[in-house]
C-alpha cells in the first residue's frame, strides 16, 4: 500500500494565521546554523531566531516556527515559540518568547523536506504548510550524520569539531585507523592545502585533531589567518586513504602529486 504524505499542518494543532517560519542557513559570515544548534542550541533558538535589522516581521502573539537547513531541501525543527514580547531594539535581538512545552519532543528530531525558492527568510506559514513534508522523526536529537565512507568524507571545521568532542564512535574508528592524503579548502577565497598523515604512529585522527585545536596544525601559512576565520571558512576533504601498513614514502609521493596537480604551491597554502 502506498504510504501517504506528511505535512506540517498534520503535525502541529494551531492557528495557521499567527504562525511564521524562519529558515536558517548559512549567513554572510559563513556562520553555519546547524553547526551552531549542535553546540549551543539557545544560540539559535533565541539569538538567530529573534534577531532583526529595522523590521517588525513578528508582532505579539505571533507564533515562530524555528528552522535550520540540513543540506539541499532538508530542514531540521529546533522550537517553536510563542512572541511575548516586542523589544525597541534594530540590528539584535528584537523580541521575547515562550517555548511551546507541548511541542518539545519534536525539537531537534523533526526533518522535513521543502524547496525553498524565495529569498525572505520569514514566512507566513499559511500557505505553506501543506507544501512542507514531514520526512522524519528522529529516535533521539539529531547530533551529525554517520560516517558516510572514505570516499564521501567532507567536513566543515565546525562538523569536524562536532565529531571530535561527541567522540562520535564510527567516525573515531574510521579516522585513527588510516593514513591518508587530505585536502583543505578555504570556501572564501578558494585556496587550497594538501596535507598527509604519513607516519607509523599518525593516523588521520591525530592530525585531523590539531586543525581543531589551533585552526593551522603547525603550517607556516595558515599560521598567518586567524583562528576564527578557519573556522569559518574551512573544509576538510579526504583524497586518499591507506592502511598503517602503507610506507611512509608512498603517502609523500602522493601527496606532492596532489599538490602539484591542483597547484597549491603557486596558488594555494603550500609554500613545499
Amino acid at each position: 500500500m502506498k504510504k501517504e504524505k506528511l505535512y506540517l499542518e498534520d503535525v502541529f494543532d494551531v492557528d495557521w494565521d499567527k504562525v511564521k517560519i524562519k529558515f536558517n542557513q548559512i549567513n554572510p559570515e559563513g556562520k553555519n546554523p546547524l553547526e551552531i544548534w549542535k553546540q549551543n542550541p539557545e544560540e539559535i533558538n533565541n539569538n538567530w531566531l529573534f534577531w532583526e535589522n529595522d523590521k517588525n516581521r513578528f508582532q505579539t502573539g505571533d507564533i515562530a516556527i524555528c528552522l535550520i537547513k540540513m543540506s539541499h531541501d532538508r530542514w531540521l525543527l529546533t522550537t517553536v515559540k510563542e512572541i511575548t514580547k516586542v523589544l525597541p531594539i534594530k540590528n539584535g535581538i528584537h523580541y521575547e518568547g515562550q517555548e511551546l512545552k507541548e511541542y518539545r519532543p519534536y525539537f531537534g528530531r523533526l526533518i522535513i523536506q521543502f524547496h525553498k525558492s524565495f529569498m525572505s527568510i520569514i514566512r507566513k506559514a499559511n500557505t505553506l504548510r501543506n507544501q512542507i513534508e514531514v520526512l522524519e522523526l528522529l529516535p533521539e536529537n539529531y547530533n551529525g550524520d554517520k560516517f558516510p565512507g572514505y570516499n564521501k568524507v567532507h567536513l566543515s571545521w565546525y562538523q569536524l569539531q562536532h565529531i571530535l568532542d561527541c567522540k562520535k564512535d564510527d567516525w573515531i574508528q574510521a579516522l585513527a585507523h588510516q593514513k591518508g592524503v587530505y585536502l583543505i579548502t578555504d570556501s572564501k577565497t578558494g585556496n587550497l592545502y594538501v596535507g598527509s598523515a604519513s607516519g607509523n604512529q599518525e593516523g588521520l585522527l591525530q592530525r585531523w585533531e590539531q586543525y581543531i585545536k589551533n585552526g593551522h596544525g603547525g603550517n607556516k601559512e595558515l599560521k598567518q589567518l586567524s583562528f576564527d576565520y578557519i573556522q569559518r571558512h574551512f573544509h576538510y576533504t579526504l583524497l586518499e586513504n591507506y592502511n598503517f601498513n602503507t610506507d611512509e614514502k608512498i603517502i609523500k609521493d602522493r601527496e606532492d602529486w596532489w599538490k602539484t596537480v591542483l597547484a597549491t604551491r603557486k596558488h594555494g597554502y603550500n609554500k613545499n
